[in-house]
């Protein structure tokens, strides 16, 4: 819903004033988003102005819209009024992704300060967890759920210092379990002071690095737009293929600057020019799909879920075949890491595809996905999945689409993708192969 109202309009965007530790720990210690701070040089008299025109906003909202009229377009606005002589929201005439208008601004010169990375409660606990093995992760399951005391003897037989470690990060759980609603106040003030007198009494220091900072800030990613140009095979038949992509981010594109297992795509155009037809068609567009990639473990019971809306060619049998057709459907399910950069996935999908030839004017399906999503380098990524729909009603028949999807980029620009894959109806299956090059801008 979150999404979706966020898409849609749903939420007036507002401007409020609070003490900015106040916002950052909003950020995250209760949304658990990793946040990147632009520091800007903006002098005295700037800041000045800028402060005067948000106080003269008062209670006036804007709609909001994740893909125009968003934050970080509303901030560039206030940047103009601290120093008019910028002209940051002219370069947004049709949509403003947040990683390009930090991209607009870091390319003002002198505009830019310093970057800041400041990671979120989960992560600093996700990166104290992975510095203990097994044996100490689930003692500090069980000492934040109550199931152990800190004296317990497994903690008193380790060093000073990683029995710290262990109390600190146990008490950190145990404070975002709280904020999550998983834990009642009462019990949670209890098992929290046990911890922080067990830690009190320890002189060393917690053996634990802080979190490092990623390798490439989001306006240091690939461009938000992608074009790309290839070709193939589909049944037998050859074509060629030009997409283009205004926004945003797949779970292929290259990773660096952006958040591993998420991804969302808008207006994805794809055209195939087959060599037995006079014209090009129009395959697919992709209005809006979203995918959340969270995995599950002994701390975290994240669900993962997506959502598909557009429209495609009916690759399957009966009246319909060939026609392009509007679909709308998602999935929801468990996600699990398995080896490092490496998510198994398993959902419950759902969809509805309509158009004037079906006998019932839609068709509605049911079935399991599986998948799997591996990053083997920075510059190789993969996505192994399969799919298998029951047709819930109509003169179709269940549908299969099962393949394997890589992505090899050479730079943050330049990428090829390749897709090898079986679809169609569960009993007649085509095979189709393709390979693009992709460009980012």
């Amino acid at each position: 819903m979150f999404a979706f109202k966020g898409l849609t309009g749903g939420y007036p965007g507002t401007f409020s004033i609070m003490p900015y530790y106040k916002k950052v720990e909003e950020y995250s210690d209760l949304e658990n988003r990793d946040i990147w701070e632009y520091q800007l040089n903006l002098t005295r008299a700037e800041i000045r102005r800028l402060m005067m025109h948000v106080w003269e906003l008062g209670p006036v909202y804007a709609d909001y819209y994740f893909f125009d009229e968003n934050c970080s377009y509303q901030l560039l606005s206030l940047i103009e009024a601290a120093r008019p002589s910028l002209r940051l929201t002219d370069e947004f005439d049709y949509w403003a992704i947040p990683a390009d208008t930090v991209r607009t601004v870091v390319k003002q010169n002198g505009l830019l300060k310093k970057a800041v990375f400041r990671p979120s409660a989960r992560t600093e606990i996700n990166h104290r967890l992975n510095s203990l093995d097994a044996d100490q992760r689930d003692l500090v399951r069980r000492m934040a759920l109550g199931l152990s005391k800190p004296d317990d003897s497994a903690l008193e037989s380790l060093p000073p210092a990683r029995q710290a470690s262990i109390l600190e990060v146990a008490y950190e759980y145990l404070r975002f379990r709280y904020r999550d609603g998983a834990e009642e106040r009462d019990a949670t003030a209890r098992r929290s002071l046990d911890l922080l007198r067990a830690r009190s009494k320890i002189t060393a220091e917690a053996d634990a690095s802080p979190v490092p900072t990623p390798e490439k800030r989001p306006d240091e990613g690939h461009g938000s737009a992608r074009v790309s140009f290839g070709g193939g095979v589909m049944d037998g038949r050859a074509f060629l293929e030009m997409r283009l992509r205004p926004a945003y981010h797949d779970l292929l594109d290259p990773q660096e600057g952006y958040v591993k297992g998420s991804a969302i795509d808008f207006l994805d155009f794809r055209v195939r020019y087959f060599e037995d037809r006079e014209y090009p068609d129009l395959e697919s567009v992709t209005v809006l799909r979203i995918a959340s990639l969270t995995p599950r473990d002994d701390f975290f019971k994240s669900l993962s879920w997506r959502l598909d809306i557009g429209v495609e060619r009916f690759r399957r049998s009966g009246p319909a075949e060939g026609d392009l057709a509007g679909y709308g459907g998602g999935g929801g399910g468990l996600s699990y890491k398995i080896w490092s950069d490496a998510v198994l996935w398993a959902f419950a999908d759902a969809k509805l595809t309509g158009t004037t030839d079906l006998p019932d004017g839609v068709v509605g399906d049911l079935g399991p996905s599986l998948g799997l999503l591996y990053y083997p380098t920075s510059w190789w990524a993969l996505q192994l999945q399969g799919r298998y729909l029951f047709a819930l009603n109509g003169p179709t028949e269940n549908y299969l689409d099962a393949g394997l999807e890589q992505s090899f980029s050479f730079n943050r620009w330049l990428a090829l993708r390749t897709n090898a894959a079986v679809k169609g109806d569960a009993r007649d299956p085509f095979l189709e192969l393709s390979a693009g090059l992709h460009l980012y801008f």
